[in-house]
């Protein structure tokens, strides 16, 4: 199938690119196009590159999922696109977005991702490096008191935490840094609230980061 063959390529095309040691750190983007495929997708450049190669292949794992669902046919279309929402020497934040319609379906499926890697290791940084937060009821709490606050994909404040369905179900591991020194927690659609909201997130600010902590030392 010609789609596999593309897929390969670009495979050995970020494996090459991975491992250019550069002078400083880059973020570049590599892209698959075609009929119902539309994939940009991020590539790390560090100065190491043991830690630049497993930050990419960790995320190629993801595109070669989502190209692999619309080559195979389990979807008839598939999209996906990122952004960097934090980067300095030693780290890199990414938001990364993957929508797939399955046929006949009533709507896409749609996934954010929010990913962190120490660009010294290319290890992923767990959220508990940042803010330790004991579990889902924890947070929950904080919501209900109003030291934090839940956003739609609009940006727009909700309260979708009062209805019974949507409670906080589970502390995230889907995060990203922001560069006004937020972390935003990231929740899918039907995560936080229903699909119209679309990806929700929980924005921590410094003071949420200091409480969350203070709670849990």
């Amino acid at each position: 199938m010609k789609y596999k063959s593309y897929l390969l390529a670009a495979i050995l095309g970020v494996g090459l690119m991975a491992g250019v040691s550069t002078a400083s750190a880059y973020t570049g983007q590599g892209t698959m196009k075609g009929n119902d495929l539309d994939i940009t997708y991020p590539i790390v450049f560090t100065q190491r590159p043991y830690a630049q190669r497993r930050i990419n292949d960790d995320l190629y794992r993801l595109v070669k999922d989502t190209f692999d669902s619309y080559a195979d046919k389990e979807f008839v279309s598939a999209y996906m696109d990122y952004e960097v929402t934090y980067e300095d020497d030693n780290v890199i934040s990414l938001l990364i977005h993957v929508s797939r319609y399955p046929d006949k379906a009533a709507h896409n499926w749609n996934e954010t991702y929010g990913l962190v890697y120490n660009k010294r290791t290319g290890n992923r940084i767990p959220l508990s490096h940042y803010v330790r937060i004991k579990d889902a009821a924890q947070l929950q709490k904080a919501l209900e008191e109003g030291k934090v606050q839940e956003l739609d994909e609009a940006g727009n404040p909700q309260t979708f935490y009062k209805d019974d369905m949507f409670g906080v179900p589970e502390l995230t591991d889907s995060y990203v840094l922001r560069k006004n020194g937020n972390i935003d927690l990231v929740y899918g659609p039907y995560g936080l609230g229903p699909y119209a909201a679309g990806t929700m997130t929980i924005p921590l600010n410094r003071e949420a980061v200091a409480y969350f902590n203070g709670l849990n030392k």
